[in-house]
Parts: C-alpha cells; sequence; structure tokens
C-alpha cells in the first residue's frame, strides 16, 4: 500500500471501545540524507530505526523489501546523493478512543470540529489512519483535503480549526500569530479555585527531549512570553475539584496545563503537572487489545464474538506477513501508547466575524 492509497471505513474495526485500524501494506520512501552518503543501507536503517534489527534489514534487502531506486543493492553497497529508498512494511497502528469527531462548522473555507481526548490530529510515527485527519478521510471524504492550522495536545479534546485551502490557511495563520483569535478552555482542576479573576504571567520554554514544559527559575532564564487568565466557573459539591474557564492570551506548548500548575490547582488527572494519575478502566482494556491476536479479530468480524458486545461483525481474513514483527497479534509491539485523556478542553474560539463552540464534555457536569 502507498501513501497516497484512499482510508475507507472498512480499514478500521472497533473491540471494547478502542478503535484499531486493520493491518496493511505500507511502503516508506526516504531520499539518502547527506549523512548516509558512502554508508550501506542496512549500517544506516539498523542505526536510525531500532525497532528492528540488522537481520531483519538484510533479510529484507535480499527479498526486495527495502530496495535502493528499485533496485536489488549488495548488503554493503554505498548510499550515493539522489538515491531513493524504498522500506515496504506490514504496518500495525496503535489503538485510539472509540469517539465521534463531531463537525462543528463547515463552509467552503474552512472546517471545525470536536477532537476526541488521545487522537493525534496527522500522521505521526505509528499513527496513519488512527488520526482525527485519516478518519475524517475515511467517513467524510467530501471534506478533503484539510489544512490543520493550530496545535492541539494529544491528550486534550476539543475545537479544531482546518482550512480548506491556502489562502485560508496563511489567512488564519496570521491571525494565531497576532492574537486575534480568543480561545476558551474548559478545565477541571484540584480543590477550590479562587472567586477572583487570576492572571499567570510566566515565561515557558519546552524540553522536546522530555516532552514537558518548563518555567522560570531564576533571572538568567531564557523562555518565551506566556499569559493565561483564569475564572473559576464553579465548585464541586465535595469541593475536592473546581470548573475552571482558561483564556490563554499567548499559545505555547502545555502553557494552560503548566500555568494551572503555577497557580497551586493542577489539572487533576494531568501528573505530569501536579495532578493525580487516574488509572481507569481505559488502562485495563488496552492490557487485553494488546493480547488480542489476529485470529480473534477475524473471528470477531466474521461474527463469531469471543466475548458479549465486543467486536463490529464483518467478514474479512486480516493479511498476514511472514517477516512482520508484531504479527500474529492486531496492535503494534513495543510503542508506547497514551489512552489516558486529560480534563482540558479546548471549549470555544473566536475572530473576526466568526465564533465557534463545542460541547461541553461530561466531566464538566458531573458532580
Amino acid at each position: 500500500m502507498h501513501a497516497d492509497v484512499a482510508i475507507r471505513p472498512e480499514d478500521y474495526v472497533v473491540v471494547d471501545g478502542l478503535r484499531m485500524v486493520l493491518p496493511y501494506e505500507f511502503e516508506f520512501k526516504s531520499h539518502v540524507k547527506k549523512r548516509w552518503i558512502g554508508r550501506s543501507v542496512v549500517d544506516v536503517f539498523t542505526e536510525e530505526f531500532r525497532g528492528r534489527d540488522r537481520s531483519y534489514f538484510e533479510e529484507a534487502l535480499r527479498s526486495g523489501r527495502l530496495a535502493v531506486d528499485g533496485r536489488e543493492t549488495g548488503v554493503d553497497a554505498p548510499l550515493q546523493p539522489s538515491q531513493v529508498i524504498r522500506h515496504y512494511i506490514h504496518r500495525h497502528e496503535p489503538p485510539v478512543l472509540e469517539e465521534t469527531i463531531r463537525v462543528v462548522h463547515c463552509d467552503e473555507t474552512m472546517v471545525v470540529v470536536c477532537k476526541p481526548a488521545c487522537m493525534p490530529v496527522h500522521a505521526t510515527g505509528q499513527y496513519r489512519k488512527n488520526t482525527v485527519l485519516g478518519i475524517l478521510e475515511a467517513e467524510a471524504p467530501h471534506l478533503m483535503p484539510l489544512m490543520p492550522v493550530h496545535r492541539l495536545d494529544n491528550q486534550v479534546s476539543g475545537l479544531l480549526i482546518f482550512a480548506r485551502n491556502k489562502a485560508t490557511a496563511t489567512k488564519l495563520g496570521k491571525q494565531i500569530e497576532s492574537r486575534q483569535i480568543s480561545k476558551v478552555y474548559l478545565a477541571r482542576v484540584t480543590g477550590i479555585f479562587p472567586s477572583e479573576e487570576s492572571v499567570v504571567d510566566c515565561p515557558l520554554s519546552y524540553d522536546h527531549r522530555k516532552g514537558i514544559a518548563v518555567t522560570a527559575t531564576d533571572s538568567t532564564f531564557k523562555g518565551r512570553v506566556a499569559k493565561t487568565v483564569f475564572q473559576r466557573m464553579r465548585v464541586s459539591k465535595d469541593q475536592s475539584y473546581s470548573i475552571v474557564i482558561c483564556r490563554p492570551i499567548t499559545g505555547r506548548s502545555h502553557q494552560i496545563r503548566i500555568h494551572l500548575r503555577e497557580t497551586g490547582h493542577p489539572i487533576q488527572n494531568d501528573p505530569l503537572y501536579g495532578g493525580t494519575n487516574s488509572m481507569n478502566r481505559i488502562a485495563f482494556r488496552l492490557e487485553e487489545a494488546m493480547a488480542l491476536q489476529l485470529d480473534d479479530v477475524d473471528k470477531l468480524m466474521a461474527g463469531e464474538e469471543l466475548h458479549a458486545d465486543r467486536g463490529k461483525k464483518r467478514k474479512t481474513c486480516i493479511h498476514r506477513e511472514a517477516m512482520c514483527m508484531h504479527c500474529p497479534y492486531m496492535l503494534p509491539r513495543g510503542y508506547p501508547v497514551k489512552l489516558e485523556p486529560i480534563w482540558l478542553h479546548a471549549h470555544k474560539y473566536s475572530g473576526e466575524g466568526w465564533s465557534f463552540q463545542s460541547p461541553t464534555p461530561a466531566w464538566v457536569e458531573q458532580d
């Protein structure tokens, strides 16, 4: 399968509330990078793609699943500038939560959706079909192509704006950069948040290696300007948490999450920034799903259900691949999967002449 092959509804199966992708053939293509020149393709791939060992790449080269310029290549043949490497693999994608992507608004210039938590927006890492864009292509191909114009953390739910043409993408991008678009988030935080408006004006830096934001610790800290305004909406009956309206003035990575920590009231289930790790039934469902084999999914889709209320019925036979490091399992081995949402939701976006609002999450109303 090539990257330009259309994504279809039948590419997915749902088991125990998890949306999974049926394994498929996929071609990775890469031009020879400068640092690769003069080295063998086996040496390069063994060093840079450590999920597979050297013997795998040697066998892939012999069998034609790894090729340079579409021709047979010796194991020790040096790579040359402008050559193209193709690697044909049997791709297994991690699961996402089975939640609907709601279309909030659609016109000839933009599409606005409500993104479920723990669903990547676009292709990244092992994800291609199990993304917001992939699922929209399968379920609403008439909306494509779409161009994201802003970020939304993977574990966060809420409004996501896509442009339908380059002119709109450029226009919205400039409005976001110049802070002409106002954003309202909802968060569920620990304890009783102060009733008066709170403002956190604290420079931030983001450590990409660790995947965490960092605040100023001394006068030599060179962070980027970051400011968020907070207002309490309500306090729970048992006073264990508060619902807070968050208005980010700037748009730094993890800004609201770390600024709430600075107030002393972190997001209740955000352990990265002071909350509590809320182990729930999602973790147990994921543990069961990791043990699921392709034979099990074949039976589920053929109507031979293994457990009550498990799986969607559809007759098929999932392709297996002898060289695949993940077969006979449904889900990929050795790939970290985060399916624990945090209680932060992008609720409302407003710009010049437009305003969009998403449905309120269930955790806002719970008590």
